[in-house]
């Protein structure tokens, strides 16, 4: 790994952890985190819990890599935030108001081969985070 895709990971795992503690201090108490461990995107990652449904679907090497947080009523929010980065480099953000998903393409899963997919971000309702979530895998 390069040192710029380590800073980049850095920067991303950064983020995620700085959400986390102001979140803590907003709300008084820990919020929820989704963040399994390192998978393979292919055929598919699925994480099914009480907190929702997170996925990154790969059908094989070169193909294309959809991916969406889905969090369950109980976790869902009025806003959501997320990060999404192929091999420590950033390659999407999102900042809206229903939850994230997209879509990496063909070409550029290709170029990523063999690195880390992952996508990052948190869910606020009424202006507090309630949910944290880090879903990582690796690139067919």
């Amino acid at each position: 790994m390069s040192s710029r895709e380590c800073a980049n990971r850095y920067r991303a795992s950064t983020l995620v952890a700085t959400l986390s503690l102001l979140a803590m201090t907003l709300t008084g108490c820990a919020v929820p985190e989704v963040r399994p461990g390192i998978q393979s995107c292919s055929p598919s990652y699925v994480v099914q819990s009480k907190f929702g449904r997170f996925s990154a679907q790969q059908a094989g090497r070169g193909y294309p890599i959809p991916w969406g947080a889905h969090p369950s009523p109980t976790y869902t929010g009025n806003w959501y935030r997320i990060k999404v980065y192929a091999g420590g480099v950033k390659i999407d953000d999102k900042n809206q108001n229903y939850p994230p998903h997209g879509m990496m393409g063909g070409p550029r899963a290709l170029k990523y081969s063999g690195k880390i997919f992952e996508f990052s971000g948190d869910v606020t309702r009424a202006g507090k985070i309630v949910l944290v979530f880090d879903l990582r895998c690796r690139i067919a």
